[in-house]
């Protein structure tokens, strides 16, 4: 009987090991995982409340970023970095969601041609002209606003390349 008690405080002892193991580690790691990203969503609150001048309107955007990343392949987090780059250049708060919107349209999806339009629209936006550079950086992630341009006005794209320094956004 000896022998058979010391056997089952062994297999007690590893099913215990195996618990906190397979059940109780995970269990442990996700919890610290929730606390981590409630913790993120907050200071992303937090970022929008102070670029936006109120806990109110910062609330409000953030719904807004949760709702639109709900129906688009982007995450929260790059529909932020998003939001926050086109806030330091000066876009204004009404126009961001429609214009992520739209440059999200255009990257097809791909979250680094979709920030990288964004960085090039809001820097066209800041200074109010098309640049050769910021030309060359659009047509990299794959928008070409000359051939928008041109097919709205009729005129070539020839046109507007000579004209481009003119082009007041």
């Amino acid at each position: 009987k000896h022998w058979g008690e010391v056997e089952a405080y062994h297999n007690i002892k590893d099913f215990g090991k195996k618990m906190t193991i397979g059940v109780t580690l995970p269990i442990i790691a996700m919890g610290g995982a929730m606390v981590k990203a409630s913790a993120e969503v907050e200071a992303m609150q937090q970022q929008l409340s102070t670029m936006l001048g109120s806990a109110e309107a910062g609330g409000k955007m953030f719904e807004e970023i949760k709702t639109m990343a709900s129906k688009t392949p982007f995450g929260t987090k790059d529909l932020m970095e998003a939001t926050n780059t086109m806030l330091a250049f000066g876009v204004a708060q009404k126009d961001i969601i429609p214009t992520m919107k739209m440059l999200g349209d255009i990257s097809g999806g791909n979250a680094e041609r979709f920030k990288s339009l964004v960085l090039n629209f809001s820097q066209i936006r800041s200074t109010s002209k098309l640049t050769g550079g910021d030309l060359r950086s659009l047509s990299g992630a794959g928008f070409n606003p000359l051939a928008i341009i041109a097919k709205k006005t009729g005129k070539s794209m020839a046109y507007w390349q000579e004209q481009m320094f003119w082009i007041r956004l």
